[in-house]
């Protein structure tokens, strides 16, 4: 587990969730597809934080468009 300020994080449960989501559930717009397929090229050192936390930057819940 990790303190991040007052929120405790679970690794491997975070990670879990992530691999728990079926592709078909994620949105297929023209937008949130290119997010998904540059993301992790184009903010190297954003990924590498996000993934030590657990996180999936490549899953457009962690990041609101406006929508």
């Amino acid at each position: 587990m990790l303190r991040y300020g007052r929120i405790d994080i679970i690794i491997t449960k975070t990670k879990e969730y992530y691999s728990s989501i079926e592709e078909s559930l994620l949105c297929d717009c023209s937008y949130c597809r290119c997010y998904r397929e540059q993301v992790r090229t184009e903010y190297l050192e954003v990924v590498e934080y996000l993934d030590s936390l657990g996180i999936d930057i490549g899953y457009y819940d962690e990041i609101e468009f406006g929508r």
